[in-house]
């Protein structure tokens, strides 16, 4: 399945490019979702959320504070959902799970196995267990965070910024290594091991390291990498 969106519609293609139905909201649509076997997703717009199967039944729905991210976590146990005033967990059918109102997120990632959660925003990463505790919270170096990515099995969290700065953290919240673009880091993305680690900059320069931080290429596009726009194969 690709699942797409475009204004007030989502929209869902088979592989082949055929459509298969579209759903609309009231406003522009947010951010999106779909779980690793295509069966479940969810979307957002302005504070309103909505849950659908692949056939296209409606899951649920609901109404938070304004939307800046949400995810369905890949055991499809509850959609975390990111407002800017709190970090809020939801039932598949959009009934409220759980809440942590002390942190403010934007970005957010989960881990394969949905026991880990990541958040960040301005210059702070938070870490938080699948079941809404906590774990820890980070202040890093540099710029504001303008990308995320955590791989599969929850060992790696990659950061981009506006200060041109990649920052790699282990899942205990050290920091293993950090280098720089040549302009804003606005995409950025991990294999599910940790093992490579890509980077997209306004730059135009797509950069590609291995687990140490070694730069193993580069290459440059016609323009600059705009946010989200990076992803890498789970084995790299």
């Amino acid at each position: 399945y690709i699942l797409t969106s475009q204004g007030t519609f989502v929209r869902l293609f088979d592989s082949n490019g055929a459509s298969l139905w579209d759903q609309t909201f009231s406003g522009s649509v947010t951010d999106i979702s779909i779980t690793p076997d295509g069966l479940m997703i969810a979307a957002g717009s302005g504070t309103d959320v909505k849950s659908w199967y692949n056939s296209g039944a409606g899951l649920g729905s609901n109404t938070t504070d304004r939307i800046k991210h949400l995810i369905i976590s890949p055991t499809k146990d509850q959609i975390v959902v990111t407002t800017g005033n709190a970090l809020r967990s939801f039932n598949l059918s959009y009934v409220p799970f759980w809440t942590d109102d002390v942190v403010s997120p934007d970005l957010v990632e989960i881990s394969a196995d949905g026991t880990h959660i990541v958040t960040a925003s301005g210059n702070w990463i938070w870490f938080h267990h699948g079941s809404g505790n906590r774990i820890w919270e980070k202040h890093i170096l540099g710029g504001s965070i303008l990308s995320l990515a955590f791989s599969r099995d929850g060992s790696i969290i990659v950061v981009g910024q506006d200060d041109n700065t990649i920052t790699v953290l282990d899942s205990n919240s050290n920091v293993l290594w950090t280098t720089h673009a040549g302009n804003w880091v606005t995409s950025v993305g991990v294999s599910d091991n940790g093992s490579v680690t890509v980077a997209g900059s306004m730059d135009k320069n797509l950069y590609v390291f291995d687990k140490k931080g070694t730069l193993l290429g580069t290459f440059q596009a016609s323009g600059v990498f705009k946010s989200r726009s990076v992803g890498i194969s789970g084995d790299g």
